[in-house]
Protein backbone atom coordinates (compact mmCIF):
# COMPACT_ATOMS: atom_id res chain seq x y z
CA UNK A 1 0.00 0.00 0.00
CA UNK A 2 1.44 3.39 -1.02
CA UNK A 3 1.82 6.23 1.45
CA UNK A 4 -0.95 8.12 -0.40
CA UNK A 5 -3.32 5.18 0.12
CA UNK A 6 -2.34 5.13 3.78
CA UNK A 7 -3.12 8.84 4.11
CA UNK A 8 -6.49 8.35 2.40
CA UNK A 9 -7.38 5.44 4.69
CA UNK A 10 -6.32 7.41 7.75
CA UNK A 11 -8.51 10.34 6.70
CA UNK A 12 -11.49 8.00 6.22
CA UNK A 13 -11.01 6.38 9.63
CA UNK A 14 -10.68 9.81 11.25
CA UNK A 15 -13.97 10.88 9.69
CA UNK A 16 -15.74 7.90 11.23
CA UNK A 17 -14.63 8.75 14.74
CA UNK A 18 -14.72 12.55 15.02
CA UNK A 19 -16.01 15.84 13.79
CA UNK A 20 -12.68 17.69 13.80
CA UNK A 21 -11.85 19.18 10.42
CA UNK A 22 -8.37 19.44 8.96
CA UNK A 23 -7.33 22.17 6.51
CA UNK A 24 -3.98 21.94 4.73
CA UNK A 25 -2.49 25.18 3.42
CA UNK A 26 -0.17 24.50 0.48
CA UNK A 27 1.45 26.29 -2.43
CA UNK A 28 3.29 25.32 -5.55
CA UNK A 29 5.73 28.19 -5.17
CA UNK A 30 7.39 29.60 -2.10
CA UNK A 31 7.07 33.27 -1.22
CA UNK A 32 3.34 33.65 -1.85
CA UNK A 33 2.37 34.19 1.79
CA UNK A 34 1.26 30.65 2.60
CA UNK A 35 2.39 30.69 6.23
CA UNK A 36 0.84 34.10 6.83
CA UNK A 37 -2.44 32.80 5.43
CA UNK A 38 -2.28 29.69 7.64
CA UNK A 39 -1.56 31.77 10.75
CA UNK A 40 -4.25 34.37 10.11
CA UNK A 41 -6.83 31.73 9.22
CA UNK A 42 -6.10 29.95 12.51
CA UNK A 43 -6.46 33.24 14.40
CA UNK A 44 -9.75 34.08 12.69
CA UNK A 45 -11.20 30.62 13.35
CA UNK A 46 -10.18 30.88 17.00
CA UNK A 47 -11.77 34.34 17.24
CA UNK A 48 -15.02 32.87 15.88
CA UNK A 49 -15.17 30.45 18.81
CA UNK A 50 -13.50 27.39 17.30
CA UNK A 51 -10.83 25.43 19.14
CA UNK A 52 -7.92 25.53 16.71
CA UNK A 53 -4.55 23.82 16.39
CA UNK A 54 -1.93 25.21 14.00
CA UNK A 55 0.71 22.73 12.82
CA UNK A 56 3.93 23.91 11.18
CA UNK A 57 4.48 20.96 8.84
CA UNK A 58 7.07 22.68 6.67
CA UNK A 59 9.60 20.08 7.73
CA UNK A 60 13.17 21.34 7.63
CA UNK A 61 12.26 24.99 6.87
CA UNK A 62 9.65 25.85 9.48
CA UNK A 63 9.13 29.54 10.24
CA UNK A 64 5.75 29.97 11.95
CA UNK A 65 7.55 30.39 15.28
CA UNK A 66 9.11 33.56 13.82
CA UNK A 67 5.73 34.89 12.71
CA UNK A 68 4.14 34.29 16.12
CA UNK A 69 7.29 35.49 17.93
CA UNK A 70 7.68 32.62 20.37
CA UNK A 71 10.77 30.89 21.68
CA UNK A 72 10.72 27.18 20.82
CA UNK A 73 12.66 24.72 22.94
CA UNK A 74 11.31 21.50 21.44
CA UNK A 75 9.71 20.90 18.05
CA UNK A 76 8.57 18.21 15.64
CA UNK A 77 12.13 17.01 15.11
CA UNK A 78 12.13 15.80 18.74
CA UNK A 79 8.78 14.07 18.24
CA UNK A 80 10.06 12.30 15.12
CA UNK A 81 13.23 11.27 16.97
CA UNK A 82 11.12 9.89 19.83
CA UNK A 83 12.62 12.11 22.52
CA UNK A 84 9.42 14.12 23.04
CA UNK A 85 5.71 13.47 22.76
CA UNK A 86 3.56 15.78 20.69
CA UNK A 87 1.90 17.01 23.89
CA UNK A 88 5.32 18.10 25.19
CA UNK A 89 5.96 20.59 22.39
CA UNK A 90 2.54 22.29 22.23
CA UNK A 91 2.52 26.07 22.74
CA UNK A 92 -0.66 27.95 23.67
CA UNK A 93 -0.66 31.26 21.80
CA UNK A 94 -2.34 34.41 23.20
CA UNK A 95 -4.91 34.18 20.40
CA UNK A 96 -6.12 30.88 21.84
CA UNK A 97 -4.53 28.81 19.07
CA UNK A 98 -2.66 25.65 20.03
CA UNK A 99 0.65 25.78 18.11
CA UNK A 100 2.78 22.82 17.03
CA UNK A 101 6.23 24.16 16.04
CA UNK A 102 8.24 22.62 13.25
CA UNK A 103 12.02 22.50 12.81
CA UNK A 104 14.30 24.53 10.58
CA UNK A 105 17.74 23.79 9.18
CA UNK A 106 17.58 20.00 9.55
CA UNK A 107 18.03 18.37 6.15
CA UNK A 108 17.03 14.91 7.38
CA UNK A 109 13.50 16.16 8.10
CA UNK A 110 12.96 17.22 4.50
CA UNK A 111 12.79 13.59 3.37
CA UNK A 112 10.94 11.42 5.86
CA UNK A 113 10.31 7.74 5.28
CA UNK A 114 6.78 6.40 4.84
CA UNK A 115 6.70 4.99 8.37
CA UNK A 116 7.79 8.33 9.85
CA UNK A 117 5.12 10.20 7.88
CA UNK A 118 2.41 7.77 8.98
CA UNK A 119 3.55 8.01 12.60
CA UNK A 120 3.52 11.80 12.43
CA UNK A 121 -0.05 11.80 11.09
CA UNK A 122 -1.05 9.51 13.95
CA UNK A 123 0.47 12.04 16.35
CA UNK A 124 -1.47 14.87 14.68
CA UNK A 125 -4.67 12.87 15.09
CA UNK A 126 -4.28 13.17 18.87
CA UNK A 127 -4.86 16.91 18.53
CA UNK A 128 -8.50 16.20 17.69
CA UNK A 129 -9.46 15.56 21.30
CA UNK A 130 -8.95 19.25 22.14
CA UNK A 131 -9.66 21.00 18.83
CA UNK A 132 -12.45 21.58 16.35
CA UNK A 133 -10.17 22.56 13.47
CA UNK A 134 -6.56 21.64 12.65
CA UNK A 135 -4.76 23.98 10.25
CA UNK A 136 -1.65 22.41 8.69
CA UNK A 137 0.93 24.74 7.17
CA UNK A 138 2.59 22.51 4.56
CA UNK A 139 5.88 23.22 2.86
CA UNK A 140 5.97 24.75 -0.61
CA UNK A 141 6.19 22.51 -3.67
CA UNK A 142 5.05 19.00 -4.48
CA UNK A 143 7.44 16.88 -2.42
CA UNK A 144 6.30 13.60 -0.87
CA UNK A 145 5.97 15.06 2.64
CA UNK A 146 3.77 17.91 1.39
CA UNK A 147 1.55 15.57 -0.61
CA UNK A 148 1.25 13.15 2.29
CA UNK A 149 0.02 15.84 4.70
CA UNK A 150 -2.27 17.36 2.06
CA UNK A 151 -3.79 13.98 1.19
CA UNK A 152 -4.71 13.43 4.84
CA UNK A 153 -6.65 16.71 5.12
CA UNK A 154 -10.36 17.26 4.59
CA UNK A 155 -9.68 20.45 2.64
CA UNK A 156 -6.63 21.77 0.84
CA UNK A 157 -6.18 25.48 0.15
CA UNK A 158 -3.60 26.19 -2.53
CA UNK A 159 -2.23 29.71 -2.11
CA UNK A 160 -0.99 31.66 -5.11
CA UNK A 161 -0.17 35.20 -6.16
CA UNK A 162 -1.31 36.87 -9.41
CA UNK A 163 2.02 36.52 -11.18
CA UNK A 164 3.09 33.99 -13.84
CA UNK A 165 5.37 31.61 -11.95
CA UNK A 166 3.10 31.44 -8.90
CA UNK A 167 0.04 30.76 -11.07
CA UNK A 168 1.83 28.04 -13.05
CA UNK A 169 3.11 26.34 -9.89
CA UNK A 170 -0.29 26.54 -8.20
CA UNK A 171 -1.78 24.71 -11.17
CA UNK A 172 1.00 22.10 -10.93
CA UNK A 173 0.09 21.51 -7.28
CA UNK A 174 -3.59 21.10 -8.17
CA UNK A 175 -2.67 18.72 -10.99
CA UNK A 176 -0.59 16.49 -8.71
CA UNK A 177 -3.35 16.42 -6.09
CA UNK A 178 -5.89 15.38 -8.73
CA UNK A 179 -3.63 12.54 -9.81
CA UNK A 180 -3.22 11.01 -6.34
CA UNK A 181 -6.24 11.07 -6.48
CA UNK A 182 -7.19 13.42 -3.64
CA UNK A 183 -10.83 12.94 -2.56
CA UNK A 184 -11.21 16.00 -0.35
CA UNK A 185 -12.12 19.56 -1.33
CA UNK A 186 -9.44 21.64 -3.05
CA UNK A 187 -9.68 25.43 -3.08
CA UNK A 188 -7.56 28.25 -4.47
CA UNK A 189 -6.75 31.41 -2.55
CA UNK A 190 -5.28 34.43 -4.34
CA UNK A 191 -2.92 36.47 -2.16
CA UNK A 192 -1.51 39.93 -2.95
CA UNK A 193 -4.45 40.76 -5.23
CA UNK A 194 -4.56 44.40 -6.28
CA UNK A 195 -8.35 44.30 -6.28
CA UNK A 196 -11.30 41.94 -6.44
CA UNK A 197 -11.23 41.83 -10.24
CA UNK A 198 -7.61 40.69 -10.33
CA UNK A 199 -8.35 37.99 -7.76
CA UNK A 200 -11.34 36.77 -9.78
CA UNK A 201 -9.33 36.71 -13.02
CA UNK A 202 -6.54 34.70 -11.41
CA UNK A 203 -8.96 32.19 -9.89
CA UNK A 204 -10.92 31.79 -13.11
CA UNK A 205 -7.75 31.28 -15.14
CA UNK A 206 -6.56 28.40 -12.96
CA UNK A 207 -9.95 26.81 -12.27
CA UNK A 208 -10.90 26.85 -15.97
CA UNK A 209 -7.68 25.13 -17.04
CA UNK A 210 -8.00 22.60 -14.20
CA UNK A 211 -11.55 21.77 -15.24
CA UNK A 212 -10.64 21.55 -18.93
CA UNK A 213 -7.49 19.44 -18.67
CA UNK A 214 -7.89 17.61 -15.36
CA UNK A 215 -11.63 17.36 -14.87
CA UNK A 216 -10.95 18.78 -11.41
CA UNK A 217 -13.18 21.19 -9.52
CA UNK A 218 -11.26 23.96 -7.80
CA UNK A 219 -13.24 25.90 -5.20
CA UNK A 220 -12.92 29.64 -4.77
CA UNK A 221 -11.35 29.96 -1.30
CA UNK A 222 -11.25 33.74 -1.39
CA UNK A 223 -8.51 36.33 -1.70
CA UNK A 224 -6.39 38.73 0.33
CA UNK A 225 -5.87 42.23 -1.04
CA UNK A 226 -2.49 43.88 -1.22
CA UNK A 227 -2.09 46.94 0.99
CA UNK A 228 1.03 49.12 1.11
CA UNK A 229 2.96 48.85 4.35
CA UNK A 230 1.35 51.03 6.98
CA UNK A 231 -1.91 51.49 5.05
CA UNK A 232 -5.14 51.57 7.02
CA UNK A 233 -8.57 50.35 6.09
CA UNK A 234 -11.66 52.49 6.57
CA UNK A 235 -12.24 50.86 9.94
CA UNK A 236 -8.62 51.31 11.00
CA UNK A 237 -7.24 48.96 13.63
CA UNK A 238 -4.26 46.68 14.09
CA UNK A 239 -2.46 45.12 11.20
CA UNK A 240 -2.82 41.47 10.20
CA UNK A 241 -1.10 40.08 7.12
CA UNK A 242 0.40 40.75 3.72
CA UNK A 243 3.73 41.80 2.38
CA UNK A 244 4.49 45.00 0.50
CA UNK A 245 4.26 44.67 -3.25
CA UNK A 246 7.33 45.35 -5.38
CA UNK A 247 8.16 48.64 -7.03
CA UNK A 248 6.91 47.40 -10.41
CA UNK A 249 3.41 46.97 -9.03
CA UNK A 250 3.55 50.27 -7.20
CA UNK A 251 4.43 51.91 -10.51
CA UNK A 252 1.49 50.21 -12.20
CA UNK A 253 3.61 48.17 -14.61
CA UNK A 254 2.03 45.17 -16.29
CA UNK A 255 4.66 43.21 -18.26
CA UNK A 256 3.41 40.39 -20.49
CA UNK A 257 3.25 36.75 -19.51
CA UNK A 258 6.06 34.63 -21.00
CA UNK A 259 3.91 33.25 -23.81
CA UNK A 260 6.93 32.42 -25.96
CA UNK A 261 8.52 30.11 -23.38
CA UNK A 262 8.70 26.42 -24.36
CA UNK A 263 6.10 24.38 -22.48
CA UNK A 264 7.23 22.06 -19.71
CA UNK A 265 7.32 18.36 -20.47
CA UNK A 266 4.20 16.50 -19.42
CA UNK A 267 1.61 19.27 -19.74
CA UNK A 268 2.33 21.46 -22.79
CA UNK A 269 -1.32 22.27 -23.56
CA UNK A 270 -2.05 23.40 -20.02
CA UNK A 271 0.99 25.65 -19.93
CA UNK A 272 0.01 27.32 -23.19
CA UNK A 273 -3.39 28.02 -21.63
CA UNK A 274 -1.67 30.35 -19.15
CA UNK A 275 -0.16 32.53 -21.88
CA UNK A 276 -1.42 36.06 -22.46
CA UNK A 277 -1.28 39.14 -20.29
CA UNK A 278 -0.63 39.13 -16.58
CA UNK A 279 -3.06 41.28 -14.57
CA UNK A 280 -0.24 42.74 -12.51
CA UNK A 281 3.00 41.42 -13.91
CA UNK A 282 5.88 39.52 -12.40
CA UNK A 283 6.71 40.15 -8.76
CA UNK A 284 8.85 38.87 -5.93
CA UNK A 285 7.69 38.99 -2.33
CA UNK A 286 10.36 38.82 0.33
CA UNK A 287 9.90 41.22 3.23
CA UNK A 288 7.25 40.08 5.70
CA UNK A 289 5.03 42.75 7.22
CA UNK A 290 1.44 43.00 8.31
CA UNK A 291 -1.54 45.01 7.24
CA UNK A 292 -5.23 44.98 8.04
CA UNK A 293 -6.37 43.32 4.81
CA UNK A 294 -5.53 39.94 6.28
CA UNK A 295 -8.40 39.84 8.75
CA UNK A 296 -10.95 40.62 6.03
CA UNK A 297 -9.34 38.19 3.61
CA UNK A 298 -9.28 35.33 6.08
CA UNK A 299 -12.90 36.05 6.99
CA UNK A 300 -13.70 35.39 3.34
CA UNK A 301 -11.76 32.13 3.49
CA UNK A 302 -13.55 31.05 6.65
CA UNK A 303 -16.96 31.83 5.21
CA UNK A 304 -16.30 30.11 1.89
CA UNK A 305 -15.05 27.00 3.68
CA UNK A 306 -18.13 27.08 5.91
CA UNK A 307 -15.93 26.50 8.95
CA UNK A 308 -18.17 28.06 11.56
Amino acid sequence: MSHMDQASNLRRLMHQARSTRTIAIASGKGGVGKSNIALNLAIMLSASGQRVALVDADLGLANLDVLVNVEVRSNLSHVIAGTRRLEDILIDLPSGVQFVPGASGLARLAHLGEFQRAQLLNDFARLEADNDVIVIDCGAGIGPDVLHFAASADKVIVVTAPEPTAVTDAYAMIKVLSQLPYKGACGLLVNFAADRNEARMTYQRISTVARQFLGAKVLDAGYVLYRPQGARSGAGGASRSCWPAPSRRQAGASPPWPSNCPPAEGWPSEKRAFSGKSPTGSAKFFRKSYDNSGEHGCSIIRDKLRVK
